[in-house]
């Protein structure tokens, strides 16, 4: 196998050479321009740089990823439609019009870079430069009156799925109507600023007045088209790969050399001083991805997943409008000084689409290492025949190990797997509890080893995953411990939509050999693909190419429980299902473009009937019976059903006068709620903030308890 390999990787390697040998012969032929010499400013033009680049990461694509898409007629044309896609998310720049010259051109564009000929890429981007150049003159000549803010008409809110505009005249309906939206926006915020200040006038506000919101609107966009501008020939090819990518499944990407710098940094700088990684929303906005444990946004409380920053302060000085702004630029403003202040602007996700502006000021941290580690806290209640029940929960944000300090034979380097088994012992040398709960909600996963060998902490020994390659050939992993079981006892694992990968491969093995229950949303986020970095600078180095080529980040396999089922797209399906406002969100690999699909390979060992199962339907009824008497849960039903019919919305109204009112229901709406829930309180004494689900988890365990029992 390893022979056959090495022979098709060596064949690539000359075709490519061969390819490229030819093109440079051609780059040379042009008289008075070394091939080395680049300029300050590279023209935005097909060159050996961007040829090299498009011609083998497309190949090694192709050739390597996972899944083989064919090389065919209709993936070139579905490639075309995503490169559209990929530059104009919002359908603002292309019109039907221009499309349909374009057309022709689709069916062979795949194979054209292939081949080394990535033409169309820059074809396309120009056009795109030029349609942001007619957006910035109708920007400057823009003007709104206050009367014009109070016309009855609608902005459709998610333009990706819109129709493409027919011609010039549609785009610029469509710039008229953004460009209305955000000055109504930035007008809102003012006001609620505004309010704020009244009611609280010793705390300082944030100054938004330095320039009107027409002003900053235009400042802002200027900023973005001048950046998109400053694109050079490997920014193009960036794009036209990812598009290429996206059609594989949504994890595989090209990043080009300045991307790759970014990647490789420790990912802790992700998370910005405040504990959130950010991604890039398709309106413009910087989306929260995930509140990282301890740090100010999880204390503060007030920011979530799904959340669209639009605008960052640092301390009271004027608010800097982020829309359209790179996340490399977002991430610059929101990291800074440890023990300085930020004040983050954000549409709450709870609201829709259109949101409701909150604005949260935040202290920056230094987000320790330990802050992610996992905790423990030992719970007591009294079952239904008042026995004292004493409940351990450990919390494990994600599967850590620091290998650089196991590679170098230190004994005592830190584990995910080790700091569970520690914290298990020290609770049960104070006392020995009668169940566990395992919290693994917002665990996106981590080290598949250290899923394994925590697997390990609870079953004798066994298989825990399997992992299916591009070849077919499968890898069982196994947990080999010499059948050590640091925890026998009754075993609950709770998890949510943002539980990924290694927390999947975990709960479902688990689930698998019925040594614990599993709880949580209808099911869990569905990542069961594997992948790797291929760095694009090895192939080069081969040709003789002495610039750099970024990597790509490619999907190599899929894992599958032992069961035999794939974690992919559907996830683990809990026994039990409990209310959570992460199951309203739309997240989970089911959400993304072009998954890959859920199969099924052989088991790895033979399933004996899960022990559990007569127990699972006595216990759903118990936890649905409470949770249907508990005020907290009543008030999260509603929170739910308010962010469905939000995000039913289609429209947005652009009358300022409905927008305000809109915002004043929203408000108070959650203001009667929090008033009501906080009467009798009693963890705002404390101030720690309620956790309802963890609350009923517990209860479930108790209950679980007295089953075994």
């Amino acid at each position: 196998m390893k022979n056959k390999n090495f022979i098709k990787s060596l064949s690539f390697l000359l075709i490519l050479f061969a390819a490229l040998f030819y093109y440079q012969i051609g780059c040379n032929a042009a008289p008075g321009v070394p091939k080395t010499v680049k300029s300050k400013q590279p023209a935005l033009k097909v060159n050996l740089e961007s040829t090299a680049v498009a011609q083998v990461a497309s190949s090694v694509l192709t050739k390597m990823h996972y899944q083989k898409r064919e090389i065919s007629r209709e993936t070139s044309v579905k490639f075309f439609h995503a490169y559209l896609k990929k530059l104009d998310p919002l359908h603002m720049f292309f019109t039907k019009e221009k499309i349909r010259e374009w057309e022709p051109m689709a069916p062979r564009i795949l194979n054209d870079v292939l081949s080394g000929s990535p033409q169309f890429a820059f074809v396309v981007y120009k056009y795109y430069l030029h349609q942001l150049g007619q957006y910035r003159d109708f920007v400057n000549r823009f003007n709104i009156s206050d009367d014009q803010l109070k016309k009855d008409e609608m902005l459709e809110l998610d333009r990706t799925k819109a129709d493409w505009p027919e011609n010039d005249a549609a785009l610029k309906d469509i710039w008229r109507k953004k460009l209305t939206n955000d000055v109504i926006l930035l007008k809102i915020i003012d006001k609620i600023e505004k309010e704020k200040t009244a009611k609280t006038p010793e705390k300082p506000k944030t100054n938004w007045k330095k320039a009107s919101p027409l002003e900053q609107v235009k400042k802002r966009i200027q900023l973005f088209i001048t950046e998109e501008e400053s694109a050079n020939s490997i920014t193009v090819i960036e794009h036209y790969l990812n598009a290429l990518s996206g059609l594989y499944d949504p994890h595989t990407e090209y990043m080009a050399p300045a991307t790759e710098e970014d990647f490789n940094i420790n990912m802790s700088l992700s998370l910005c001083g405040i504990g959130a990684v950010l991604s890039p929303a398709d309106d413009g906005s910087t989306k929260i991805v995930k509140i990282m444990p301890g740090g100010p946004a999880m204390k503060n409380g007030q920011l979530h997943a799904e959340d669209r920053i639009i605008a960052v302060a640092q301390g009271n000085q004027e608010p800097v409008d982020v829309i359209d702004m790179p996340l490399h630029k977002v991430v610059s403003l929101i990291r800074g000084p440890v023990g300085t202040e930020v004040v983050i602007t954000a549409l709450d996700a709870k609201d829709g689409a259109g949101g409701t502006p909150k604005t949260v000021r935040l202290v920056r941290e230094e987000i320790e290492l330990k802050e992610a580690e996992a905790k423990a806290e030992v719970r007591e209640l009294k079952d239904t025949t008042g026995k004292n029940r004493r409940i351990a929960i450990i919390t494990l944000p994600s599967f850590y190990c620091d290998f650089e300090a196991l590679r170098a034979g230190n004994r005592n380097y830190k584990s995910s797997t080790r700091d569970v088994q520690r914290l298990l012992r020290e609770i049960r040398a104070k006392g020995e509890i009668d169940a566990l709960v395992m919290d693994l909600r917002f665990n996106g996963g981590g080290s598949l080893a250290e899923a394994i060998q925590l697997t390990g902490l609870f079953i004798p020994k066994g298989p825990v995953v399997q992992v299916l390659d591009a070849n077919g050939d499968v890898d069982i992993e196994r947990d080999f411990d010499g059948g050590k079981v640091e925890y026998a006892g009754p075993l609950l694992v709770v998890t949510n939509k943002f539980s990924a990968s290694a927390s999947e491969i975990f709960a479902g093995a688990i689930q698998d050999y019925g040594r614990g229950l599993i709880a949580g949303d209808t099911k869990t986020h569905g990542k069961g693909t594997v992948q790797t970095i291929v760095d694009i600078n090895e192939y080069f180095r081969y040709l003789g190419l002495k610039f750099k080529g970024g990597a790509l980040k490619l999907t190599k396999s899929k894992f599958y429980r032992i069961n035999g089922h794939s974690t992919q797209l559907r996830g683990i399906i809990p026994d039990i299902i409990v209310p959570s406002f992460t199951e309203a969100i739309k997240a989970g690999e089911d959400s993304l473009d072009n998954p890959l699909p859920w199969d099924e390979i052989r088991p790895a060992i033979k399933i004996e009937n899960n022990s559990l199962s007569p127990k699972i339907a006595v216990l759903k009824k118990k936890s649905a019976d409470r949770i249907a008497k508990n005020e907290d849960f009543k008030k999260l039903q509603k929170d739910i059903e308010r962010y469905r019919k939000n995000q039913e919305k289609k429209f947005l109204s652009l009358n300022i006068d409905v927008r305000w009112k809109e915002y004043q229901d929203q408000k108070r709406i959650i203001d009667e709620q929090e008033a009501q829930l906080n009467k009798n309180d009693e963890t705002k004494a404390t101030d720690k903030k309620k956790d309802i689900l963890m609350d009923e988890m517990v209860r479930i365990a108790v209950d679980y308890i007295n089953l075994e029992k």
